[in-house]
């Protein structure tokens, strides 16, 4: 008996052990051990679920995971996420089961709210009204952000989708609805708050509407566009750049908003926005970006008048980058400045150049910024003539300046006589759109140079004792020149002084090799008298060639600390290396414009080696 009741038990035990639950059923699914229905009478649903444990993402990781084999597969649901999460082994950490990354962990700066679009009351919200926020995002996962009138005015914003990673981001929440109300006289706009996943962000911002039935009715001044500021490649807009015009408003108009703007174009574009107020107004266009590149941009602007669908162009000019000059002349201890690269010498240490470098390293003449007159980014000069000699560089010595510097600019000036083979180096840089400045008075070198560059054999080049120190020449009358009537003035029929030598001509040139900017005919500096000739040249540019020439190595001289000479150093400038005329030549009757010509000469030099010169991409 007593074996018969412990067989009894133990089928008892081994039935329990083995059974599976049902709810609602007689018969479990075979594969499951717990299995509730939700039907009745065998047919009839019942409209109910079940319900699992609910919780928050704080409460859930609250949960100590002891043994991740054994709590492995517990499920919840996440109340934050909207979804069922389960413990993973295999990645030892909650696991959403909806397919996403689950809810992300996201902060908003209240400070980058940008509005963009106009609003107007009965008139839907369409791709232009957005607004652009910035999120700083902790932890990856699905995000949804809302901004809604407070109170509702019939329009909202919104973005939603997946931070697969950390970090900043810029969200755009685009608009959506039609504001039924528009805002009344000096109100303050609709209440717009911001909500990160439905949780209040604390941050809000105003959204003004506007009457639909007050029209802006404007026209804009083209003629009146303006372009402020200095654009340089790479270099982010600022509150300086601006585009500003004037406005002609008609008189219903008043207090409907304007907004006008550009294109983008090479990464930079211009916008604005405010309150008509009747009559002529001058609107302001804030620029952002940074420019691509250095070439010139045509920017169109557009506007929402109600009167007219003209549009306006603006171009913006890029300073032009920085320029390789080779400067090549008299080195060693000079103080003249001849040679535009010379470091500091012995005479002046920690002065970097006299007479022309330093009107080129002023910011007034070219720099980045505003007073600047060429907006550029500045010179690295290389020093072709570090020895004080005449024959400095030699030919090789050139060839390698040019093969590993890669200069923008030549510039050659006294005393460098260059030989055959270094005119036919000078001759293939220029065919390769190299820009050179000849300022040579050795009378053979200067032979070489027209003969061998034209490859012709009748030019002479020679200068007389009379022709000498303190001579004043008179520039030509050239309408389409921007060396002569350029940036810094214009300098046609003015004069030029020779600086403390003789002055070389040239004659034999063939008519139409080159544009003759001053020829032979100089106001003798002990006499007065006008002597010389019409036939001779004393300067030219070379049609075919970026090459300019001028018969006196030393026109950009002075001496640092130079008297009022009227002989020598005939280049002057201001306080600010800007610029100046000089008295010189016979008692000092005459007004050169060395300087002007020089500054014009540099601002034709480096706008060629940009846009057409050795190193422009092609």
């Amino acid at each position: 008996m007593k074996k018969f009741y412990l067989a009894l038990l133990w089928l008892v035990i081994s039935m329990i052990s083995q059974a599976q639950v049902g709810i609602n059923t007689q018969s479990p699914h075979r594969l499951t051990e717990f299995d509730v229905k939700n039907i009745v009478n065998g047919t009839d649903t019942i409209p109910r679920g079940i319900l699992i444990p609910r919780l928050r993402t704080e409460q859930r990781d609250q949960m100590v995971i002891v043994d991740v084999d054994d709590d492995n597969g517990i499920l919840i649901y996440n109340i934050d996420e909207d979804c069922y999460n389960y413990y993973s082994r295999l990645e030892s950490e909650w696991q959403s089961v909806c397919g996403k990354l689950g809810k992300a962990q996201f902060t908003m700066d209240c400070q980058s709210i940008q509005v963009h679009g106009q609003y107007l009351s009965n008139e839907s919200l369409d791709g232009s009204h957005y607004i652009r926020v910035q999120v700083e995002v902790t932890k990856p996962g699905s995000y949804i952000v809302t901004a809604v009138t407070e109170p509702d005015n019939g329009y909202y914003f919104m973005a939603s989708g997946e931070f697969l990673t950390t970090g900043f981001f810029n969200l755009i929440l685009q608009g959506a609805g039609t504001p039924r109300n528009h805002t009344i006289a000096g109100g303050e706009g609709d209440l717009v708050k911001f909500y990160l996943d439905g949780i209040d962000s604390e941050c809000s911002v105003r959204i003004k509407i506007e009457d639909s039935s007050v029209k802006p009715n404007y026209i804009m001044n083209c003629d009146d566009v303006v372009v402020n500021g200095v654009y340089v490649v790479n270099k982010l807009l600022d509150n300086t750049n601006t585009i500003t015009l004037t406005l002609t408003v008609d008189a219903s108009a008043n207090g409907a908003t304007y907004i006008i703007s550009t294109n983008e174009v090479d990464g930079i574009s211009f916008y604005g926005t405010g309150t008509l107020a009747g009559g002529t107004q001058t609107v302001v266009l804030k620029g952002s970006g940074d420019p691509t590149s250095f070439d010139r941009k045509r920017l169109i602007i557009t506007s929402n008048s109600a009167t007219s669908v003209a549009t306006c162009v603006a171009f913006v000019d890029i300073a032009y980058r920085k320029m390789k000059i080779l400067g090549i002349g008299r080195g060693g201890d000079d103080n003249f400045g001849y040679n535009l690269a010379l470091p500091p010498t012995s005479l002046y240490p920690g002065t970097y150049g006299y007479g022309g470098r330093k009107m080129m390293n002023s910011l007034y003449n070219f720099g980045t910024e505003s007073y600047s007159k060429i907006k550029a980014e500045g010179f690295d000069f290389i020093n072709g003539s570090p020895v004080a000699t005449v024959a400095s560089p030699t030919s090789t010595q050139l060839q390698n300046y040019i093969d590993t510097e890669r200069p923008d600019i030549i510039v050659c000036a006294y005393n460098w006589t260059p030989d055959d083979n270094s005119i036919d180096i000078l001759i293939r840089y220029l065919e390769n759109k190299g820009v050179v400045l000849a300022f040579i008075e050795a009378p053979d070198a200067v032979k070489r140079l027209f003969n061998r560059t034209l490859n012709i054999t009748s030019v002479a080049a020679a200068t007389t004792a009379a022709r000498s120190a303190g001579s004043i020449f008179t520039f030509n009358y050239i309408v389409e020149s921007t060396i002569l009537n350029g940036p810094f003035g214009d300098v046609r029929e003015k004069n030029w002084g020779e600086d403390a030598s003789n002055t070389v001509c040239v004659t034999g040139v063939p008519i139409g090799f080159v544009d003759v900017y001053s020829n032979g005919i100089y106001r003798n500096p002990g006499s007065n008298a006008l002597e010389g000739s019409a036939d001779e040249i004393t300067s030219c540019k070379f049609r075919n060639l970026n090459l300019f020439w001028c018969g006196d190595g030393g026109f950009w001289s002075r001496q640092l600390g130079a008297g009022n000479y009227n002989t020598i150093c005939p280049l002057n400038y201001n306080a600010n290396f800007e610029p100046l005329t000089k008295a010189y030549g016979y008692a000092s009757s005459y007004t050169v414009y060395n300087s002007h010509f020089f500054a014009n000469i540099m601002a034709w030099a480096i706008d060629l080696a940009q846009n057409d010169g050795y190193n422009t991409p092609r």
